[in-house]
């Protein structure tokens, strides 16, 4: 069977969040790629929950954000997608969706969900919700961009690398992403 890793990231924005997230665990972890596959390692206890970025750190880990009621959304969305859209509608943060069932990241932000089909469109995107001077490094700014989209978009996912990429997981269980005829992302 195949066992996908799903997350859900959550940059805050101007606003608080603090009321909206429920039940998260204090986290204060530097961000790395290695502490984002840990915390979405699906053996970890807190890996369905969301992860709270602020700054460069993990403040948050196992967080449960408020879904969304909206009627009007595809029913390819799972409870992630409509936990990124509870929070994006209720404030100013930017969520990271990484589907568990097809493998797509995607962004939630203002209470609309985009696809990111390139690495720099997430770090763009990242850069763009942090206030960050895309001429300036983000990581001599405080915060490093580059090392969440790696955990998320390994390289090689998008090119055509023939070894493929991993996405959220250690080493050793790592499976290799593929496209398909469509272009999305999936695992094999």
């Amino acid at each position: 069977a195949q066992c996908k890793v799903g997350a859900l990231i959550v940059f805050r924005g101007r606003q608080p969040i603090d009321g909206l997230v429920q039940s998260g665990i204090p986290w204060q972890g530097l961000v790395s790629r290695q502490m984002i596959e840990s915390i979405f390692w699906h053996d970890s206890p807190v890996h369905d929950g969301a992860a709270v970025i602020e700054g460069a750190r993990i403040t948050e880990v196992g967080g449960i954000l408020p879904l969304s009621d909206r009627k009007d959304l595809p029913s390819r969305f799972g409870t992630r997608h409509r936990a990124a859209l509870g929070l994006t509608d209720m404030s100013d943060a930017l969520v990271l969706i990484v589907s568990e069932e097809r493998g797509a990241v995607e962004i939630a932000k203002e209470g609309e969900i985009h696809d990111i089909g390139d690495p720099r469109l997430l770090e763009d995107q990242l850069r763009t919700h942090l206030g960050l001077d895309h001429e300036t490094a983000a990581s001599d700014q405080g915060f490093p961009t580059s090392v969440v989209a790696a955990a998320v978009l390994r390289e090689g996912t998008f090119g055509s690398s023939s070894r493929g990429a991993r996405l959220l997981q250690p080493a050793a269980r790592a499976r290799r992403i593929r496209r398909g005829a469509s272009g999305r992302m999936g695992f094999s």
